[in-house]
C-alpha cells in the first residue's frame, strides 16, 4: 500500500499502519517522496495471534494455543500452525487478535480481521487452515493512521 507521508514527515520503517477495523500493516519503507506499507496479509508478514468472540456485550479470549497468522498475498491471512484438536473451539467470524510480545502493549488485542473459513490442511490432515480476512479490502482504504509516536 503506498501513502503520500514520507521520511520528511517523521514515518520510519516498522511503524503501524492502522484503520478503523484493526491493523493495516507496518511501514516497510520510508522515503522522501512516499512510503510502503506492508500489509498484513502480504506474503511475509507473519505475526503471533489471539483469538476472541463476541459474546452479547462483550469479548470473549478463546485459549487455543498460541500461533501465528502469515499474508497469503490474496487479501486474506492463513492460520496453519493448530491442531485440530486445538483448533475445534473456533468458529467461523470469530475475531483475530495481535499477540505479538514483540509489539507494543497498546496494540496487543488489536484486530486483524476474522475467521472467513477453517478446514483440514490438505498436506498435513491433523492439522487445521484457518482463513483470516480483514474486515475491509485493504488495497482499497483511502485513509490509515500510522502511529508515529509510542504512549
Amino acid at each position: 500500500l503506498g501513502i503520500q507521508g514520507s521520511s520528511w514527515q517523521g514515518l520510519r520503517d516498522g511503524m503501524v499502519a492502522l484503520y478503523g477495523g484493526g491493523i493495516v500493516g507496518r511501514v516497510e519503507r520510508a522515503g522522501i517522496a512516499g512510503a510502503r506499507v506492508q500489509l498484513v496479509t502480504d506474503v511475509g508478514f507473519r505475526v503471533r495471534v489471539g483469538f476472541v468472540r463476541f459474546n452479547g456485550e462483550k469479548f470473549v479470549r478463546l485459549k487455543p494455543a498460541q500461533t501465528y497468522a502469515e499474508g497469503t498475498g490474496r487479501g486474506a491471512m492463513r492460520i496453519i500452525g493448530l491442531t485440530r484438536e486445538d483448533a475445534a473451539g473456533l468458529e467461523k467470524n470469530d475475531w483475530v487478535i495481535l499477540n505479538e510480545p514483540e509489539w507494543p502493549n497498546y496494540l496487543q488485542g488489536r484486530a486483524l480481521g476474522r475467521i472467513a473459513a477453517k478446514g483440514p490442511r490438505p498436506d498435513a490432515p491433523l492439522f487445521e487452515q484457518i482463513i483470516v480476512e480483514p474486515s475491509q479490502n485493504l488495497l482499497r482504504l483511502t485513509e490509515v493512521l500510522i502511529v508515529t509516536k509510542e504512549p
